[in-house]
């Protein structure tokens, strides 16, 4: 059995049974890189209290256990918008860059004026810190919850564990699992009572699983809705752009590291997701502005877009950052690649398959492919590596 499976990750309930003649302190464990579906009951005697992984499960869970507000009681929050000129002393697992921290007061300013928009810095400048720090900074200067972030299902955990690592006093809540998983997640984690309170701060959750939890997550009104890999949203008639759509939000914040590779009916459409009002039409908008020949028109383009779009590249930021170096070390082919090679080039089919000449004959459909295969290592080829 896997170390981690023995190691407590969360603690999802506690009861006490009373059936075998004596109080017996059941928790409810679910165990590391264990779905939910797969979390136990544990007699608390069974336990190792003194482990560290048992402790901080323990924390966590009498730190948020029920502290969910209800849902249809719920007023609007305010936030006066407050430039933190050094990192916020609450986000502290690192040191922020400077352009981090310019990022976060620029989120901040943005909520704080209701604008939703995009951060499209380039891959490797941190976006998914400067968006945790900003719902940590939230948080902590005016508890303002819930929020919603979609991620793709690949990058949901190492969220999680970002969230863990930057914003621990958040309480986060990955919604990922099969159907038995994800009823766990909603009666321990999401809920609480009849679903009327959320007791959880975050809850990160893939596009595909927004729309199978759609009846639980719909009725909620998020302070922010972040969608990571926004780029996905260019598609104005896409499912997945009219079921986001229709989830309320006080705010909303687009990751994209390349929000202006796209052609202009993909950028507005992003646009109008963020502003239905000042980018309503994306069809008029293409045709209003074309192929951006006319200086002016670009001029007002960007004078439209500023506002929502925050794009910064490695060598604007990172000034002490080496200059990259490509070196180019030319490597010899091995006896056997270039007999292999040459029988490609000259689809000699009984030197591919190994001297059978019985043998079904080797597909050379694709010469480059097979030539790049052989180049790379010689036993990728079928019918050459030794039995």
């Amino acid at each position: 059995m896997p170390p981690p499976w023995t190691q407590v990750d969360r603690i999802l309930d506690r009861q006490i049974d009373k059936q075998a003649g004596f109080d017996r302190h059941m928790v409810l464990i679910k165990w590391q890189n264990l779905n939910y579906d797969q979390a136990t009951w544990e007699d608390l005697r069974d336990l190792d209290q003194s482990s560290s992984d048992y402790i901080q499960a323990f924390s966590k869970y009498t730190r948020h256990q029920r502290f969910g507000e209800d849902l249809g009681a719920r007023k609007q929050k305010s936030y006066t918008f407050k430039e933190f000129e050094e990192q916020p002393a609450f986000v502290n697992a690192s040191e922020l860059h400077p352009h981090q921290i310019s990022g976060l007061n620029w989120l901040l300013y943005n909520f704080n004026k209701r604008r939703n928009c995009i951060l499209a810095d380039e891959m490797g400048l941190g976006k998914t810190i400067q968006t945790i720090s900003f719902l940590a900074t939230l948080y902590e200067e005016a508890k303002i919850f819930p929020f919603l972030i979609l991620v793709p299902l690949a990058v949901a955990s190492n969220w999680e564990r970002e969230f863990a690592k930057w914003a621990p006093r958040l309480h986060t809540v990955t919604l990922t699992g099969n159907m038995s998983s994800r009823e766990t997640i909603k009666k321990y984690e999401l809920f609480a009572g009849d679903q009327r309170k959320l007791q959880t701060h975050v809850v990160i959750t893939s596009y595909e699983m927004l729309m199978m939890e759609r009846a639980a997550l719909l009725p909620i009104t998020w302070e922010v809705l972040v969608v990571d890999e926004g780029q996905r949203l260019k598609n104005q008639d896409s499912k997945l752009f009219k079921e986001i759509s229709d989830f309320k939000s006080t705010f909303r914040l687009l990751l994209s590291g390349t929000p202006l590779q796209n052609t202009l009916r993909e950028l507005f459409t992003l646009m109008s997701f963020l502003d239905s009002g000042k980018f309503a039409d994306p069809k008029k908008l293409e045709e209003d502005y074309g192929t951006l020949a006319d200086k002016a028109k670009v001029e007002e383009l960007h004078g439209q877009l500023r506002p929502h779009i925050l794009r910064r590249t490695k060598d604007e930021v990172l000034k002490d950052l080496p200059k990259k170096v490509e070196v180019i070390i030319p490597v010899q082919m091995s006896a056997l690649q270039k007999e292999l090679y040459k029988a490609i080039l000259t689809k000699n089919y009984e030197v591919l398959n190994g001297g059978n000449k019985q043998s079904n004959k080797t597909s050379l459909l694709n010469v480059m492919m097979e030539l790049r295969k052989c180049s790379n290592h010689p036993y990728l080829l079928p019918n050459i590596e030794p039995a």
